[in-house]
């Protein structure tokens, strides 16, 4: 009876532990100094088991706490690094710019309160680069403020890109590989690119392809919905022809970043710049700039003259 008891415990447990730990304590019918024999060698085993496992554990925690500290000693000294790199642009890129200079200047404003404060001279500037206006005449003037255009350099009128949009060009890079890779490191992609990615120069040249002096437009209806329901209006934007090329350099403070920032890049191939990125505009092809080439800045903005720009500007180490 009492063995058939324990090959029944066994069966319904599965675990030799267990089974000793019923056999010992809730078994009454085995006795003899066989059993005590038994329980005395079974009692032992336990004790050096417990005694075993928190020193396992606690070698564990030590073990990572060592690996923690060193990774953190590593972070502490990472300086990050920096990419040269040109790109052309393989379909037209869209301006941005309203054409409206009271539409404009709203929105620089609200982009200086939701954003970060910018002085009377950033602020002048940056209306000077980006206030174009168009003469054509059979423009009627609600056709004149959905007008977009990209910003221009004062001194010559070469369009450019800020840097900011390049960054905004990264961000959605960063959201579509968290998607297809559930990469945990991207959780956060928002935060990494805001605050361990800084392009540069502040305003990219845009260099036309050999030939083209003069930029086009293209209108295209738009659906909307309006409070009195929907409303297709016509938009219309300066198209910067494919072909264009540009060149800047983009620094990050971590180098964990540098892998992702490339395939980023990659991605501008599928997915671009500006306006219209699902209709397929904007798409670029990048290549990193060789010994010899470098970014240069023509047209320094008032903070660039002031504080500096390029690699050197991020020298940064977080070592306490």
């Amino acid at each position: 009876m009492s063995n058939n008891y324990i090959e029944e415990v066994n069966n319904i447990n599965g675990r030799d532990c267990e089974l000793t730990q019923l056999t010992i304590f809730t078994n009454p019918f085995i006795g003899g100094s066989e059993m005590n024999e038994q329980r005395q060698g079974q009692g032992e085993t336990a004790v050096k088991e417990r005694k075993a496992k928190p020193k396992s554990e606690t070698a564990k925690k030590k073990s990572q706490r060592a690996i923690n500290d060193e990774e953190k000693a590593k972070a502490l000294q990472d300086k990050g690094g920096h990419i040269a790199l040109e790109i052309m642009f393989t379909e037209d890129v869209l301006g941005t710019t309203p054409g409206d200079k009271e539409l404009l200047k709203d929105y620089v404003v609200q982009q200086m309160l939701e954003e970060q404060p910018r002085s009377e001279e950033e602020q002048k500037e940056e209306m000077e680069a980006t206030t174009r206006v168009d003469h054509d005449e059979n423009l009627d003037d609600e056709m004149r403020k959905n007008t977009t255009f990209f910003p221009r350099i004062p001194e010559d009128g070469t369009p450019f890109l800020w840097n900011y949009q390049t960054k905004g060009t990264l961000k959605e890079a960063g959201k579509a590989m968290r998607i297809a890779t559930s990469d945990k490191f991207l959780s956060n992609y928002k935060k990494l690119v805001d605050l361990l990615i800084f392009p540069y120069p502040r305003r990219v040249p845009l260099i036309l392809p050999e030939g083209i002096t003069e930029t086009t437009f293209l209108e295209r209806p738009v659906r909307a919905p309006t409070p009195q329901g929907e409303r297709v209006f016509i938009l219309r934007s300066e198209v910067i022809p494919a072909g264009t090329t540009a060149r800047f350099g983009i620094s990050f403070l971590s180098t964990k970043l540098e892998k992702y920032i490339r395939k980023w890049l990659d991605y501008g191939r599928l997915h671009g710049y500006l306006q219209w990125r699902n209709g397929g505009y904007g798409t670029y092809a990048w290549r990193e700039l060789s010994e010899g080439e470098e970014v240069t800045n023509p047209y320094p903005t008032y903070v660039e003259m002031k504080a500096g720009w390029g690699p050197e500007v991020y020298n940064f180490s977080w070592k306490l």
